[in-house]
C-alpha cells in the first residue's frame, strides 16, 4: 500500500482496512488507518470519500465511547453532506441550461431547414394556379383552341 500513490482509492483501502480492524477491535491500529485514509481524503479533496472516512471514524468513536470526537465527526459528516448536495445541485442547474440551451439550438435549426420548404411549397402552389388561371383565361378567350 505505501508504494501507491496517494489517490482515492488507497483511501478507500486505507478506509476499509481500519473498519475491519474496529470490528475486530484492533482500536490501535484501526485509529492508524484511519489517519492515513484522513490525510489522503484531505490531499484529494474528494468529497465522497471523506463521508466514508466520517462514517468509519462514528464507528470508532462509539466503541472508544469518545463522545465528544463522535459529535465532531457527525457535524464534520453534516457540513460535508450539505455541501456535496450544493455541489449536486449547481451540477444539476448547469446540465440543465445546457440542455435548454442546446434544445433551442436545434429547434433555431429545424426553423431554418423549414424555410426553404416553405417557401418551395409557395413557389410550387402559386406556379399551379398561376399555371391554372392561364389556361383558363385561354378557354374563355377562344373556347375551341384556345387561341384568340
Amino acid at each position: 500500500m505505501k508504494q501507491m500513490p496517494d489517490n482515492t482509492i488507497k483511501g478507500l483501502c486505507y478506509n476499509g482496512i481500519a473498519d475491519v480492524l474496529i470490528q475486530k477491535e484492533e482500536l490501535t491500529k484501526a485509529k492508524l488507518y484511519l489517519d492515513s485514509a484522513g490525510r489522503v481524503a484531505e490531499a484529494s479533496g474528494h468529497l465522497s470519500l471523506k463521508g466514508e472516512i466520517y462514517k468509519t471514524l462514528q464507528k470508532y468513536y462509539l466503541i472508544t465511547k469518545d463522545i465528544t470526537s463522535f459529535e465532531k465527526v457527525r457535524q464534520k459528516q453534516d457540513s460535508l453532506r450539505d455541501e456535496i448536495n450544493s455541489s449536486r445541485a449547481q451540477f444539476l442547474d448547469s446540465a440543465l441550461i445546457g440542455l435548454e440551451h442546446k434544445n433551442q439550438e436545434a429547434q433555431h435549426i429545424i426553423r431554418a431547414r423549414n424555410i426553404p420548404i416553405v417557401i418551395g411549397s409557395f413557389v410550387i402552389v402559386l406556379g399551379a394556379c398561376l399555371f391554372s388561371t392561364t389556361g383558363e383565361v385561354k378557354k374563355k378567350i377562344c373556347p375551341v383552341h384556345g387561341r384568340l
